[in-house]
This record gives C-alpha cells, sequence and structure tokens, in this order.
C-alpha cells in the first residue's frame, strides 16, 4: 500500500512539472 501510493504521488509530481513549463510557455 505505501509503495504504490508513493509510486501514484511519484507520477503526479512529474506531471505536474511536465504542466508547469507547458503552462509557462
Amino acid at each position: 500500500m505505501d509503495t504504490e501510493i508513493q509510486l501514484n504521488n511519484k507520477e503526479t509530481n512529474t506531471l505536474d512539472s511536465n504542466s508547469d513549463p507547458e503552462q509557462t510557455a
């Protein structure tokens, strides 16, 4: 369970990071 939540959190962070520069551009 802990690992699954961590993986999900990492994916959300990556998506957020990718969306940030795209929005600025």
